[in-house]
């Protein structure tokens, strides 16, 4: 997909996605960047259910670090990369 601040899987578009976001008053009292979106609840029930403190995991693209943060009380280790600086320097 191609939006304004270039195609999606490219760094400039989430570098711009987190500097409006910083500025949205909708999201002022959400903990972590990218709350607003949905459908996380079944990935993360899932994810629960078939951890382990044993299990090592790679997460690319964690934007806000919300299901990365729930993540790593079920995983022994987890290594996250996002394409986006902003985002990381965010998170």
């Amino acid at each position: 997909m191609i939006t304004k601040s270039g195609p999606i899987n490219e760094r400039d578009h989430w570098d711009d996605y987190v500097k409006k976001w910083g500025k949205n008053k909708e999201y002022q009292d959400l903990k972590y960047l990218g709350n607003e979106w949905h459908g996380e609840k079944t990935f993360l029930e899932l994810l629960k259910k078939y951890s382990s403190k044993s299990y090592h995991a790679l997460e690319i693209g964690w934007g806000g670090g919300w299901v990365t943060s729930q993540a790593a009380d079920w995983l022994g280790h987890i290594d996250a990369a996002d394409v986006s600086r902003k985002m990381l320097r965010k998170c």
